[in-house]
């Protein structure tokens, strides 16, 4: 398996527009809320800074905020599968997730060891 926005892309169903207010994570975002919620939600998986050590889980570290936020979006509409993420996303805000999202991409993307 591939990890990156290929595999990502082609599990969203086509013609769905996903994240239609790309101004949202612009605007609201806040970095240091979204390292609160990454910590408490997201690190046992992606790793503290969005560096995933397993190839298997995408890295979040470096990745544009829109796209991430929009990938969170696609999870809670369920028009991308997984049971992990959809059960996580629905516990929190779309301002939570953009905040994430700006928390992950102000993160340096680090090489796999």
């Amino acid at each position: 398996m591939t990890v990156g926005s290929i595999p990502a892309l082609a599990q969203t169903r086509k013609g769905v527009r996903g994240w239609s207010n790309i101004q949202i994570a612009d605007s609201i975002a806040e970095a240091t809320q979204g390292q609160k919620l990454a910590h408490a939600k997201c690190a046992g998986c992606h790793g503290e800074d969005g560096n995933s050590s397993n190839p298997q889980i995408p890295k979040l570290a470096g990745q544009n905020p829109a796209y991430l936020y929009r990938q969170l979006w696609a999870f809670r509409q369920g028009t991308r599968e997984s049971d992990m993420m959809s059960g996580i996303v629905a516990t929190i805000t779309d301002v939570d997730m953009a905040d994430a999202a700006s928390f992950y991409s102000l993160q340096l993307r680090k090489s796999r060891p």
